[in-house]
């Protein structure tokens, strides 16, 4: 099967600070997670907390000695028989400043590689 993402994603364990946000931008909800992988487009969270599909979110990742703030939409939900859900985030929205930190991150563990 050929791929179909954008960009590459990078297994990464990350831990993140979520708030699911309404339409107009109120917090309804909190939690924390952890990335399965991290691309320059989105990323792949793992979670106790029930969010939802297409879900507007704000979300903190610790990407090693920096915090980038993202936003993100839920566009795809799987929920594992052991009750943790994985959610495909999709980043929009996001000053380029942030971008930029986030991108860094990526870059640096390229090289690792």
């Amino acid at each position: 099967m050929e791929e179909q993402r954008k960009h590459t994603r990078l297994d990464a364990l990350n831990l993140i600070h979520f708030a699911i946000r309404d339409e107009g931008g109120e917090i309804l909800k909190q939690g924390m997670g952890r990335t399965l992988n991290v691309s320059e487009s989105g990323i792949l969270l793992e979670s106790h907390t029930p969010i939802g599909q297409s879900r507007q979110l704000s979300i903190a990742i610790g990407l090693e000695d920096r915090i980038a703030e993202l936003d993100g939409v839920v566009v795809h939900c799987f929920e594992k028989e052991s009750g943790v859900f994985e959610y495909g985030i999709e980043f929009g929205g996001t000053s380029s400043a942030q971008r930029d930190i986030l991108q860094a991150y990526i870059d640096d563990f390229m090289r690792r590689k």
